[in-house]
């Protein structure tokens, strides 16, 4: 819709610091995604392999490496991340997603590694808004149920901790 156009209008402006940041998260996901797509050469940088590839640590938080990872981040990113993010000031978005995506390559990094993707920036933005925000109700989708920010805080906790564990 009309965001969207805006969007790519700021980018084509190199407007970038008009853009809410999770809306340039989603554009590198989608330039990476076709990238990787058009030149399969250009994957490694987006792998974490041990640490064959110390770029790969951080890039590999904006790139989704199949067209439905790409369409389920996008949308999670969008309607999730987006309104969690809504109170937080850019500079601060940035350094959590980006931090929080460093921090998860490197500990797929230790156990061997392969792909990182947006899940650990989107975790940190996630967990932030939870810790500052503990009782605020939320509503998960598809359950149309609300429960307290520190619950679901503490599930995507979890999971988080299952994956790492393998």
């Amino acid at each position: 819709g009309d965001n969207a156009s805006r969007v790519f209008k700021d980018i084509g402006n190199g407007n970038w610091n008009n853009l809410n940041p999770i809306d340039v998260i989603i554009v590198f996901n989608v330039i990476s995604f076709l990238l990787i797509s058009l030149v399969p050469a250009a994957l490694p940088l987006f792998l974490v392999k041990g640490f064959d590839h110390p770029l790969a640590l951080l890039l590999s938080g904006f790139c989704c490496l199949g067209p439905q990872q790409l369409i389920i981040e996008v949308i999670i990113l969008y309607f999730v991340t987006r309104r969690l993010t809504a109170g937080m000031a850019k500079e601060e978005v940035w350094a959590v997603y980006t931090g929080a995506t460093f921090a998860g390559s490197v500990c797929v990094a230790l156990l061997g590694g392969f792909h990182m993707g947006p899940a650990a920036g989107s975790a940190g933005l996630w967990a932030t808004f939870c810790i500052r925000n503990p009782r605020a109700p939320l509503t998960l989708f598809p359950l149309q149920r609300s429960f307290e920010a520190r619950w679901v805080g503490t599930g995507i906790l979890a999971l988080n901790a299952l994956q790492f564990l393998g």
